[in-house]
């Protein structure tokens, strides 16, 4: 009884802490993805509790409301890693809404319990299908359907992992780790589930007694994003070195916090002065040529124009300033487009014209960089300068 009352504290604190992420996520990180995914499996675990302590009896409009949701959050897992990792911010397109279909052909399918039963239809219904001891097929297939992205958001966790040899800081290592923490969780989940289900279908006991190990897993992923994220005092969404621009009129050199023992250079033959040259180096080409004003520029490209090898350039840019190629261009756009401001140029242009000039090919990839690297939107900032001036 002890074991019980602690495992249903867990479950209970975990729906609580899930919602707390997902405010977290939606108002602090502006990611609606991620907010949604925090905030369907605390519904889910919440349903969960519901059907075990029937509480089902007070709130019987709340029966299975959840399973249309079970084929929704690891899709919204799935593409909020994948934008994460997208060296621009993509809009969501059609073919990212077919990864909801399931859900949605789910919803309609049990639409008209949900909206045409009464409340003690919804009780017997239930009551009936669990006292039948039946094979819940819906669990089994959107088990396999979690089991389908845990694999695809492994591979494109592992293929981020093969990069940050190439060109990202070790800042990255936040996200991947928290990212690699809810797939185990939701690995335990497939696993337990699957196994319980056909299981207790062949025993023929009842399923809802075990299913705390099951929901369990869920929360424990819910648990270790959250302690992860106070012990690095910090969310994984974001870089851990903020850039602070000192000068409005000039480009400036970034000022970061470097992380502590960059290891992986340890066997480098570019020493602090070899370093500081290319760094100077890469300033005054981009300085000289506005090269970050191509949407299109690639570390490829940079090294082919100035002649160092990307290698170096990127050890360059993680050694000295905390950051990897992509962070450091964007610097550049974001005040090349407060000195057009600054200048006037959205007395005639548009906000996003001016950032396009400036080297950003995506409004909401522009607005996201400019708040990161500014602390304020381009609006905002506009109008602190106009009423300045």
């Amino acid at each position: 009884m002890v074991s019980q009352n602690l495992w249903t504290f867990l479950l209970e604190y975990s729906v609580i802490q899930g919602v707390i992420l997902s405010i977290w996520a939606f108002v602090k990180q502006r990611k609606t993805l991620l907010a949604l995914f925090f905030l369907q499996v605390s519904y889910v675990i919440f349903i969960f509790l519901l059907e075990h302590f029937r509480w089902y009896h007070s709130l019987p409009h709340l029966i299975w409301t959840h399973v249309p949701g079970l084929f929704v959050f690891s899709p919204l897992l799935y593409l909020h890693i994948r934008r994460t990792f997208a060296q621009r911010s993509p809009r969501f397109t059609f073919w990212d809404s077919l990864h909801f279909v399931p859900a949605l052909l789910m919803f309609v399918y049990i639409s008209p319990f949900y909206f045409f039963q009464s409340a003690s239809y919804k009780i017997a219904a239930f009551e009936h299908f669990y006292a039948d001891k039946n094979i819940d097929y819906v669990q089994i297939g959107y088990l396999s359907q979690i089991a389908l992205y845990v694999v695809l958001g492994r591979v494109l966790v592992w293929k981020k992992l093969t990069k940050l040899n190439n060109e990202d800081s070790h800042s990255i290592n936040i996200h991947l780790n928290i990212y690699r923490g809810l797939y185990q969780s939701l690995t335990m989940y497939v696993v337990l589930g699957l196994t319980l289900a056909i299981t207790l279908a062949v025993t023929q006991n009842n399923w809802l007694s075990y299913y705390y190990f099951v929901y369990l897993a869920l929360a424990f992923g819910i648990f270790a994003a959250t302690i992860y994220l106070f012990y690095h005092h910090q969310s994984p969404l974001q870089e851990p070195h903020q850039i602070q621009v000192e000068t409005i009129s000039s480009l400036t050199k970034p000022t970061v916090t470097m992380p502590s023992g960059l290891v992986k250079y340890a066997n480098s033959a570019l020493n602090l002065a070899d370093r500081k040259a290319i760094l100077h180096q890469i300033e005054t080409h981009l300085t000289t040529t506005q090269a970050y004003k191509n949407p299109q520029l690639k570390l490829a490209q940079l090294s082919e124009q100035i002649q160092v090898p990307a290698h170096h350039i990127s050890q360059c840019l993680n050694q000295e300033l905390g950051k990897n190629f992509f962070e450091f261009i964007n610097t550049y756009r974001v005040e090349a487009v407060k000195q057009q401001l600054l200048l006037g140029a959205h007395q005639h242009l548009t906000l996003f014209a001016i950032a396009s000039n400036c080297g950003f090919n995506s409004q909401s990839s522009f607005y996201r960089i400019f708040k990161k690297i500014t602390g304020e939107t381009p609006r905002s900032f506009l109008e602190k300068s106009t009423t300045n001036h």
